[in-house]
């Protein structure tokens, strides 16, 4: 998602979940279908998260951020978000 990062995204049931296996973050799609789809992060993190999706004028876009304890934000990532068939690396 930033420079030189690539991370594996895996969006489920039906556009509810989310999951980054390699970093062991899940969470589930939160309120109304919009513009973006917004995710809370509710497992692999310690303090919580958010991952967002939405449709850029290249194609999509999302953004990852990590909350912290004690600090409001501890990371925030934003970058292309390519599609790739089921089983694709």
């Amino acid at each position: 998602m930033s420079e030189g990062r690539k991370l594996r995204i895996v969006i489920s049931d039906g556009g509810q979940k989310v999951a980054i296996p390699e970093e062991g973050i899940r969470g589930r799609r939160v309120g109304e279908p919009a513009a973006a789809a917004v995710f809370d992060l509710d497992e692999g993190t310690f303090a919580g998260g958010r991952f967002v999706v939405w449709g850029g004028p290249a194609g999509l876009e999302a953004e990852l951020t990590v909350f912290g304890s004690g600090v409001p934000i501890l990371s925030s990532e934003r970058g292309t978000l390519r599609l790739t068939p089921h089983g694709a690396q």
